[in-house]
C-alpha cells in the first residue's frame, strides 16, 4: 500500500463515519448532533461527494433527506430521497423499502401520488388506502 492508496482510503472512510454518526444521531433523537454532521460535510475540508463510493453517497443521502423532513425542509428532503431511492440497488429491497417510508409521504405533501403497484411491491400496504383517501378527497377514509 502506497501513501496514496492509505489517503484515499482516509478519505473514503470519513463518509462511512459520517453515516454511521447520523444513525447513531437519529437512534439517539439528537438532531442537533446531525445538523453539525451536515455543516461539516458542506464545508469546504471536506472532499467532494462525487469521489464516495454509490453505497456510501446513498446512505448520506437517505439521513441527510431525513434530517431535512424533520427541518420542514420538504422540497430539499424530497431530493435527497429520492436520489438515495434511485441509487439504490434494485436487490436491496428493504434499503429501498426504508427510503420510500419517509419519501411517499413528502411526495404525498407534494400532490404526487405514487403507484399502488410501487406500493405493494415494497410491502407498504399502510399507504395504499391513505393514497386512495388523498385521491378522492376523502376525509373520513383519511382520518381512519
Amino acid at each position: 500500500m502506497t501513501i496514496t492508496d492509505r489517503s484515499a482510503s482516509k478519505i473514503y472512510g470519513t463518509l462511512d463515519v459520517v453515516n454511521n454518526l447520523y444513525k447513531i444521531y437519529f437512534k439517539l433523537n439528537n438532531f442537533n448532533l446531525c445538523k453539525n454532521l451536515l455543516r461539516s460535510v458542506k464545508g469546504p475540508g471536506f472532499p467532494a461527494l462525487d469521489k464516495f463510493p454509490i453505497s456510501q453517497l446513498t446512505t448520506y443521502r437517505y439521513y441527510t433527506g431525513r434530517l431535512a423532513m424533520l427541518t420542514g425542509k420538504y422540497a430539499e428532503a424530497e431530493d435527497e430521497l429520492t436520489a438515495a431511492f434511485e441509487r439504490c440497488p434494485k436487490t436491496s429491497i428493504r434499503n429501498k423499502q426504508l427510503v420510500l417510508l419517509f419519501l411517499v409521504p413528502i411526495k404525498l405533501l407534494h400532490g404526487k401520488f405514487p403507484k399502488q403497484r410501487l406500493l405493494i411491491k415494497y410491502n407498504l400496504h399502510q399507504f395504499v388506502e391513505l393514497v386512495k383517501a388523498v385521491k378522492q378527497g376523502n376525509l373520513i377514509a383519511f382520518n381512519k
